[in-house]
């Protein structure tokens, strides 16, 4: 695609307010995850996100069920922050888990009551 032409603008000064190594825009799922991941590395991080909450729809679209992070036979197969953060909710006593007993099993009614959430 090749450009139609340009705009010119005026010379001005614009005041800078804050500076920062790392400017991360958007507090979505990958955006929290990149400013946890650059400050963890000794960045000097600033999070941008123009909603008043963190977390994009995970978050702001009500999605309460973070899905299981195993192969379905028990084995954990997904970590990372996702990770991190369901123990930190469990610490906290915010997390409820099946009982390892009930995982994989496909019965209607064992189903219909953790769709609920």
């Amino acid at each position: 695609m090749t450009g139609v032409g340009f705009i010119t603008e005026p010379e001005r000064q614009v005041p800078v307010r804050y500076e920062t190594q790392v400017l991360v825009v958007g507090g979505g799922s990958a955006g929290v995850a990149a400013a946890v991941a650059a400050a963890r590395n000794g960045a000097d991080v600033t999070l941008v996100e123009r909603t008043n909450y963190l977390g994009g729809l995970a978050t702001g679209g009500l999605i309460i069920l973070l899905l299981i992070m195993d192969d379905g036979r028990g084995s954990q197969v997904i970590a990372g922050l996702c990770e991190e953060t369901i123990q930190r909710m469990a610490a906290r006593g915010a997390a409820v888990f099946p009982k390892k007993e009930e995982w994989g099993d496909p019965d209607d009614a064992l189903v219909a009551r953790y769709r609920k959430w």
